[in-house]
């Protein structure tokens, strides 16, 4: 194919090439001496970015889907009540992980390419009185 490489989540974004050349490093072992220090600058960084010096910075080595799935799981209980309001792909995520992890999923089902407004999925929410949580 005669294209460059592109990441498509949530793209297309297209790589830089010192992305590319990077990728062909060798892997920083992370029970080795450089992870700490790798950790240490990718924290300082973040931290840089989000204007922060007191937050705690948590980093997830997985996907998108893996962040999700950490959050239902460490924040929720089999039998809690959310509400997710469905207005595309990821919402429908969401509701797919809260489901096979046993909670009690409400649902607002807004139409796709449709403007997602706050205040009609608040007033969902607020009808179903029982979801303490919004997903």
């Amino acid at each position: 194919m005669d294209r460059p490489e592109i990441i498509l989540a949530p793209g297309p974004t297209p790589i830089p090439p010192e992305v590319l050349l990077a990728q062909g490093s060798p892997l920083v072992y992370h029970r080795g001496p450089g992870f700490g220090d790798l950790m240490r600058e990718v924290t300082s960084r973040l931290r840089e970015l989000y204007r922060t010096d007191t937050a705690e910075i948590f980093l997830l080595t997985s996907s998108g889907t893996g962040g999700l799935e950490s959050a239902v799981q460490n924040l929720l209980s089999p039998g809690d009540e959310v509400f997710v309001p469905l207005a595309g792909f990821f919402s429908q995520r969401w509701q797919r992980l809260a489901t096979a992890y046993g909670l009690t999923v409400h649902a607002s089902e807004d139409p796709w390419a449709r403007v997602w407004i706050l205040r009609r999925s608040a007033n969902a929410w607020r009808s179903t009185r029982t979801s303490r949580r919004c997903c």
